[in-house]
């Protein structure tokens, strides 16, 4: 019941931010009542864990890019690098906050100046990495050289080969 309302939440909060409060109220009903949502987030899949984790890093993501804070880049450093562990190809959370504060019409490094905005992208990689590394070290202590996960590339190749049947 915990994550459950912990999910309708950041959807909500992550639809908010995005759309405008209209969007979250609708995002937030949306998840209360959605069964995929409800079965994930019961159950304690890791799909339901990320996607609570993904949409709270949105909602920080979009909040950073709003006002550039150590608040928001340690939340969101830690909220990312939480959704790593879930499954690595998070980190494309962080690249995306970096490219949003560069790119994004009236861009963020416009607004804040690149040392302000630098600091953010710096403190919330920092805190992304610091969240990672327990499972790093632990990893390359029994000889596995990975960063995260010791069978993410296997998963990928077994799924996506030519002559793949989805066995392992």
């Amino acid at each position: 019941a915990v994550l459950g309302a912990l999910g309708v939440g950041a959807i909500a909060g992550a639809s908010w931010q995005v759309f405008g409060r209209r969007a979250g109220l609708v995002g937030g009903l949306i998840g209360a009542f959605v069964w995929p949502i409800a079965h994930y987030n019961i159950s304690l899949y890791s799909q339901g864990s990320l996607s609570i984790l993904g949409a709270f890093v949105i909602a920080v993501g979009m909040w950073v890019i709003a006002n550039p804070s150590l608040r928001g880049a340690v939340l969101f450093g830690v909220l990312t690098g939480l959704a790593v562990l879930l499954r690595p190809n998070s980190l494309f959370f962080t690249l995306a906050l970096l490219l949003a504060m560069v790119i994004t019409r009236g861009s963020t490094v416009v607004k804040y100046g690149w040392k302000r905005v630098g600091g953010v992208i710096a403190v919330a990689t920092l805190f992304t990495v610091l969240m990672i590394m327990p499972q790093t070290i632990a990893n390359w202590s029994v000889g596995q050289n990975d960063f995260v996960s010791s069978n993410g590339p296997e998963n990928l190749y077994n799924g996506n080969n030519r002559d793949s049947s989805g066995m392992h």
